[in-house]
């Protein structure tokens, strides 16, 4: 039986990616606004965020950035989606909940052999694990070790990130059914420029996996 998990093109800087990601079927695409070589401004996300088709959900991508910041971005670019990836406690995710209310992704960076916490918090709607990186906050292009992920179940939906490709993307869906997988680096000719062929085929090898007893 198939199970299609959603998808995410994350680091979208323009409005041809967002478009080809919309094309190819994608269900979601990330904006960052934290400091890195995808960062985009207010103006540019509010740009992407206007022409995108009803069925897209932009996602807002930050990393510790003050509160009031990430809530006048969110609300300018009309987006209700926060990934949040720095250190954000439950008190910033409560208001945050109580401002929009948002839908808010939570990271969790997995270090080599590090315990991988779960959050039961009421103000989480997603949790979404990445590799761990020094340098990077994210679309470091690193993977982490999935068998970190064997055997455990998360109270909250699970997003899987960090290091995906086409050509690995049909054995992460495989192997942990995941609610969604995530991709920025791996659809890319180079940072900020995504390859629409590339994109075309992470989306169709993560959605057309065949798994038993699904």
């Amino acid at each position: 039986m198939s199970r299609i998990s959603k998808v995410k093109i994350c680091g979208i800087t323009g409005r041809l990616d967002a478009e080809a990601a919309s094309d190819a079927g994608a269900d979601a695409i990330g904006l960052i606004f934290t400091d890195g070589k995808r960062r985009i401004s207010l103006d540019e996300g509010k740009h992407i965020t206007d022409m995108l088709p009803p069925f897209i959900t932009p996602v807002a991508v930050f990393s510790g950035e003050p509160f009031d910041e990430v809530l006048g971005t969110v609300k300018y670019c009309g987006i209700r989606v926060v990934q949040l990836h720095g250190a954000e406690d439950d008190r910033f995710c409560r208001a945050l909940k109580i401002a929009g209310p948002y839908k808010i992704i939570k990271t969790i960076r997995v270090r080599e052999g590090g315990a991988l916490p779960d959050y039961d918090s009421p103000y989480i709607d997603a949790l979404l694990f990445d590799a761990y990186s020094e340098s990077e906050k994210g679309g470091s292009g690193l993977t982490f070790d999935w068998d970190a992920l064997k055997g455990r179940t998360f109270l909250k939906p699970v997003i899987i990130a960090g290091g995906l490709t086409p050509e690995n993307v049909g054995r992460v869906v495989r192997l942990f059914k995941p609610y969604g997988v995530d991709t920025s680096s791996g659809v890319e000719k180079e940072p900020r420029v995504k390859d629409h062929a590339k994109i075309i085929e992470f989306v169709k090898n993560a959605k057309e996996v065949e798994i038993v007893g699904s």
